[in-house]
């Protein structure tokens, strides 16, 4: 980058960054959000996002404010949120659901998301909008007390595998027993020898965890399923060797902190929903017609795939 065009990013002073709702899109939007942050470093952010990006985000750097958008009868939070915000002379709107907000308020630059009419990665999508070639990784900003707090849960005694047996929608389920088969499978001998689990997951989750450490046995899983926060899930998550789960949130966050990541598909399409990561894989997915149920993928599959993936 030229001097004339640093100079002028440092001109860039508020930047309204209008996010996805759900967790997965939100982590997949860290990838655009960090590039914003390097390259507009005196910016301060207003993030408009829905109650369950917000526990993923909220420790985003160089944000003064969150606006958490919760849904009102006759869309007055749409009407709300843009009542709040029309006031301001923004330097840059980032607006991922091309939304009215982004049509009303005052923006120097408006950069608004769009679908391609082509399947292609999200994360590419996203990097095509501020011009880049090669979409920057994901990332996740965790806190000192997610850190500590994860330290104690994980005893240090290792190896450790991550499993996630949720999902948001009932088809992306990959059977429990499937789950429990695989992690004896995996730590039958070699580098993950009698490692033990580790597992993870959103509220509501809890019964899809119990089963599974019922599967396994007495003392093999650590449950923190309703038990800690995401960002703390996510620092034990960090704290494993290697990370299996379904097309969930979770997967894109594993995949953000580097760790070893598998991601299992069903009737989702992997060209547009695979976890983007430097050691992230994926089993599975339908990339067409008809859609290929998650009950299909065998256990053989997935743990070739586990096999395939980079150190």
């Amino acid at each position: 980058m030229n001097e004339a065009a640093r100079s002028q990013d440092m001109t860039v002073r508020r930047i309204l960054f209008v996010g996805w709702t759900r967790v997965g899109d939100a982590v997949i939007s860290t990838s655009l959000i960090a590039h914003l942050l390097d390259r507009y470093p005196a910016a301060r952010l207003t993030m408009v996002c829905g109650p369950l990006a917000f526990e993923a985000l909220k420790t985003v750097p160089q944000v003064e404010r969150f606006v958490v958008l919760r849904k009102k009868p006759w869309n007055r939070h749409w009407i709300e949120l843009i009542a709040g915000l029309i006031g301001t002379r923004w330097d840059l709107v980032v607006d991922l659901r091309d939304s009215a907000v982004s049509y009303l308020v005052f923006g120097r630059r408006v950069l608004r998301f769009r679908k391609s009419a082509t399947p292609r990665r999200r994360v590419e999508e996203l990097a095509a909008m501020v011009g880049l070639a090669t979409p920057p990784w994901p990332r996740l900003w965790l806190a000192p007390e997610h850190e500590d707090t994860a330290a104690r849960i994980m005893d240090g005694q290792g190896p450790w595998i991550t499993l996630c047996p949720g999902a948001g929608r009932p088809e992306k389920l990959w059977p429990v027993e499937r789950f429990a088969e695989l992690a004896r499978a995996l730590t039958a001998d070699g580098p993950l020898q009698d490692a033990r689990v580790l597992a993870v997951g959103a509220p509501g989750e809890e019964p899809l965890s119990a089963a599974l450490a019922a599967a396994l046995g007495p003392g093999r899983v650590v449950d923190v399923v309703g038990r800690e926060s995401l960002l703390t899930q996510a620092a034990c998550v960090a704290r494993t060797d290697l990370y299996v789960g379904n097309d969930s949130g979770f997967t894109h966050i594993a995949a953000a902190l580097g760790v070893p990541t598998l991601g299992i598909f069903g009737p989702t399409d992997p060209r547009q929903y695979a976890p983007y990561g430097p050691r992230a894989g994926h089993a599975g997915g339908s990339a067409g017609e008809p859609k290929r149920a998650i009950e299909d993928v065998g256990v053989g599959e997935v743990e070739a795939a586990v096999r395939r993936l980079p150190a």
